[in-house]
């Protein structure tokens, strides 16, 4: 979340400079609404809500690849023998474990 956080700050900061200086190249464009400075507060937010989905996706990643390792586990467990059928568990999902 920091790392989203200082980068949001970093495109803001990019953003108010790329305002600052191209301000009159795009005449179409209704700059005068709020201050540069204001604006760049709040494209801080605007940019931390686009960049949200950076955090997500890497964490499903980092939770497939621990029910993956789990499931491993889970299958050399000398204790999940069963006797009746003479052999270990077979983990044919990786969401067993929940």
């Amino acid at each position: 979340m920091l790392f989203q956080v200082l980068l949001s700050v970093i495109t803001a900061i990019l953003s108010g400079l790329f305002r600052a200086r191209h301000k009159s190249s795009f005449y179409y464009i209704d700059w005068s609404q709020y201050s540069d400075g204001l604006d760049s507060f709040f494209m801080i937010f605007i940019y931390f809500v686009l960049i949200n989905t950076m955090i997500p996706i890497s964490l499903i990643v980092s939770i497939e690849i621990v029910k993956m390792c789990q499931s491993y586990f889970i299958m050399k467990d000398s204790l999940m023998y069963s006797e009746y059928r003479k052999k270990f568990v077979d983990v044919k999902s990786a969401s067993l474990n929940e």
